[in-house]
């Protein structure tokens, strides 16, 4: 019998263990449309569709062009706190810098989850927003 309820407390602290760890590991994620070529970091990516997603415990973000699956991990600056609207109803919102012809992501926030920044635009720009999809 106590090696039974041994085993018990054993198989019980197992599954807490592993059920916090699971949930430690949680993934935040949007979507966006980027309508023109912009720069995140330090490459440049062409218009079109993109998701980006973060781990808790991770100091970057992960971009993917949802045409092509190519992914990059793009490091951010800093977290910064929400302040769109849009990030409520759970939908992430992404903030580009545009000066002349180009185009920085310098902001991202995520639908229930704190933002980031990136490096932006050197000078004086312009702001756009892209309201994202959950």
């Amino acid at each position: 019998m106590a090696k039974q309820v041994l085993r018990i407390f054993f198989v019980t602290v197992l599954a807490l263990g592993i059920g916090g760890s699971i949930l430690a590991q949680r993934v935040t994620r949007t979507a966006f449309e980027a309508p023109v070529e912009f720069q995140m970091g330090p490459e440049t990516y062409p218009a079109g569709k993109y998701f980006v997603s973060h781990s808790v415990r991770e100091s970057f973000v992960r971009l993917t062009n949802e045409d092509t699956r190519e992914a990059e991990v793009v490091m951010f600056t800093t977290r910064i706190s929400r302040r769109c609207e849009g990030c409520t109803k759970g939908h992430g919102v992404v903030v580009f810098n545009k000066t002349g012809t180009k185009s920085y992501l310098t902001e991202l926030y995520f639908g229930d989850f704190d933002g980031f920044l990136f490096p932006g635009a050197p000078g004086d720009h312009e702001h756009q927003e892209v309201t994202g999809t959950p």
